[in-house]
């Protein structure tokens, strides 16, 4: 993890203490956090409404010291980058505390293995429907691995992109598991679903 800058580093290219304020609160940012990714939109705003004011005028004034040509471009290049960081700090996803998550009891987990058939020649899917499962309720959280065949190398398992769907959950009897394979597959394969 980067060492947050210190006031005086965010001086150096930033003229105002309000900006260097609002960058300090880019360091500060918690995931998700709007109000602070709102904030930070705002002082970039800012910034570049003042850097572009400062471009005109050095074109105005016709400005030929390359230095300070260089810093401001070098500032315009860092607020593109730093727009696009923030903009996907707001679309990240929340994160969930741990604590906020449903404990489950040791040992309160269920599973059951399924075959699941492309049959001779290759094919898209695979379909099973599974019953008899008294154990699946309506909250019941299932989720399923496509196992890797007896003698089958594990890389043509990768190569095979077996993507695993449980659909159609009837509470105290089962669902159905369909397999997916984007290259297509052949054969059967073995699907282990555990639901807790």
């Amino acid at each position: 993890m980067s060492r947050k800058p210190t006031r005086d580093q965010l001086a150096r290219f930033l003229p105002t203490t309000e900006l260097v304020r609002a960058f300090e609160s880019l360091f500060d940012l918690s995931a998700g956090d709007t109000g602070a990714v709102e904030a930070l939109r705002a002082a970039i705003t800012a910034l570049t409404v003042r850097t572009d004011g400062l471009q005109l005028a050095q074109n105005d004034n016709d400005v030929s010291d390359a230095v300070d040509a260089a810093r401001v471009s070098a500032v315009v290049a860092a607020l593109d980058e730093l727009t696009k960081a923030v903009d996907g700090l707001a679309m990240a996803p929340p994160v969930i505390p741990s604590s906020a998550a449903v404990p489950v009891a040791p040992g309160s987990a269920n599973s059951v293995i399924v075959s699941c058939n492309f049959g001779a020649s290759f094919a898209f899917k695979a379909q099973t429907v599974v019953t008899g499962l008294t154990w699946v309720t309506g909250t019941t959280s299932l989720s399923a691995q496509v196992l890797t065949p007896s003698g089958v190398d594990p890389d043509e398992m990768l190569l095979l992109h077996m993507a695993p769907v449980i659909s159609d959950i009837v509470p105290g009897d089962g669902f159905t598991v369909t397999v997916y394979s984007v290259p297509e597959a052949r054969g059967t394969y073995d699907v282990m679903i555990v639901g807790v």
